[in-house]
């Protein structure tokens, strides 16, 4: 059963979690994400589907897996990621929301309830860069 989520060199969150996180405008930006048992120990995601949404006054952007999601199934890791000009449309500040969804499969692992759930929700706080192209 998913009992949390861990980002990379940080303490397991239980259920689903708020996080915030930081990116420069008109750089990449990625964000490595690992689902969780109430052991720690990384859930297989073979089967699961994972979307993530971004929202702002006057934008919104949808990732799936291969178009701003990579999913590492066996190591149970979900990699968010944007490109320049994704975080370059970005407004600058604390303005951006996102939501990470997680769809269990048709006949989920033991004790996985079957469904749509999300796991990991906060903003992007949008810093501006120094490089005039990316203004």
């Amino acid at each position: 059963m998913i009992e949390g989520i861990k980002t990379i060199g940080e303490k397991m969150m239980a259920g689903w979690a708020t996080k915030d996180y930081a990116l420069i405008s008109g750089d990449d930006w990625r964000q490595e994400i690992v689902l969780v048992d109430a052991h720690e120990a990384p859930i297989n995601l073979t089967g699961f589907t994972i979307t993530a949404a971004l929202d702002w006054p006057g934008g919104h952007l949808e990732l799936m897996e291969g178009e701003g999601i990579t999913i590492h199934a066996a190591q149970g890791t979900i990699v968010l990621a944007l490109t320049p000009e994704e975080t370059r449309a970005l407004p600058r500040g604390r303005l951006t929301r996102y939501q990470l969804r997680v769809t269990t499969p048709f006949d989920p692992p033991l004790s996985l309830a079957e469904g749509l759930r999300t796991y990991l929700r906060g903003f992007l706080v949008v810093k501006p860069s120094l490089f005039e192209a990316d203004q």
